[in-house]
């Protein structure tokens, strides 16, 4: 594990690990590949990889690796501090496994020395590694809402000296918590991170996420004041960052129309969901994904209306766009189908 981290990689030369001074002996002792041939059968930890010239280690599972190596910055001490553990993110570089193998440590390290530990972790590593800080620590923080139940007061630790960081952590534990279908306390932990922040932080696209996320929690548990309060926001947010003709931008103008669909406002919903459409036709030109949905989301806000014919425009449109990105055979085709075939049965074309 420590080789590979030093490399940057997940595999390793059979003759670089027999001329590795920290492997020599046990290599040479054991003819070469019997220590790795044992770890292949156990579990299989290891694999061997043939080449045409080249005979290499690797760890078979990605998370053999991520525990081993995180076990290995612990002993090594590379964890003592919270900063000592930022710095090792840091070492490890591109290596494409270093935060999972970061968050393991981290996890070790909460576990013996508190949560005091991981809100140092977050507050040490830099301001342009937040994303980093987020990824590592954020799915503790979710744990934490979790485990303890205590959504609001794990929130108020967290956000005690707001920062990038915070909020990167705080987007993810939002996500874990999606993940394990636990909505109120989702809602309550992003809705006390936001409120414990306020105006502590300037307007960030992050900070506009963060807002985003809420709102969709919020729309999950049908707290529709709040969830409007959150995307309007949002939108402004976005607006002032990035200008009127923005990905964020249209993502905002969408979720407002669904909100405003939702709670029956068919005017709102039309004009968001226009505004959506103009902007992501700017963006990205008629064959792009987004602009299949947003057709979509117009077909069936038309369809609720009775205005069958533009509901059909559009569904028909949708199901263009997804038929030349994704060819027949796939899940958004189906819908489309699936659309157009409810929408006939209406008009009586069975």
């Amino acid at each position: 594990a420590r080789i590979l981290m030093e490399r940057g990689t997940q595999r390793v030369g059979l003759d670089e690990l027999h001329d590795d001074p920290r492997t020599t002996e046990e290599v040479r002792r054991t003819e070469g590949w019997a220590p790795f041939k044992l770890l292949e059968k156990r579990e299989g930890v290891l694999m061997r990889v043939e080449g045409a010239d080249t005979d290499e280690v690797a760890f078979a599972m990605d998370r053999y690796l991520e525990q081993a190596a995180g076990a290995v910055l612990v002993a090594d001490g590379k964890a003592e501090s919270p900063a000592d553990l930022a710095a090792a993110l840091e070492e490890l570089g591109e290596h494409p496994l270093a935060e999972e193998i970061v968050e393991v440590a981290l996890s070790l390290r909460v576990a013996t020395q508190g949560r005091e530990y991981l809100w140092a972790f977050i507050d040490a590593v830099p301001e342009e590694k937040a994303w980093a800080a987020g990824f590592v620590a954020g799915e503790l923080v979710g744990r934490l809402v979790e485990e303890t139940g205590d959504a609001e007061g794990i929130a108020a630790e967290l956000i005690a000296d707001p920062s990038e960081g915070d909020l990167a952590a705080a987007s993810v534990a939002g996500w874990y918590l999606d993940g394990e279908n636990l909505f109120a306390l989702q809602y309550t932990f992003l809705g006390a991170v936001l409120d414990g922040i306020g105006d502590a932080l300037p307007a960030s696209e992050s900070l506009a996420d963060l807002i985003g996320w809420a709102a969709i929690a919020a729309s999950t548990i049908n707290e529709w004041e709040r969830c409007a309060e959150w995307n309007e926001r949002a939108l402004g947010m976005r607006t002032e960052l990035f200008g009127e003709e923005h990905a964020a931008v249209a993502a905002s103008y969408s979720n407002l129309g669904a909100l405003f669909s939702a709670l029956g406002e068919t005017d709102k919903a039309r004009e968001y969901m226009e505004k959506a459409l103009a902007t992501q036709l700017k963006l990205f030109g008629e064959e792009h994904a987004n602009v299949a949905l947003s057709y979509n989301n117009l077909g069936g806000l038309f369809w609720g209306l009775g205005d069958y014919d533009k509901a059909r425009e559009y569904h028909e449109k949708s199901l263009a766009i997804k038929l030349k990105l994704f060819g027949e055979e796939h899940a958004h085709v189906a819908g489309s189908y699936n659309n157009l075939g409810m929408l006939f049965c209406d008009l009586g074309e069975t």
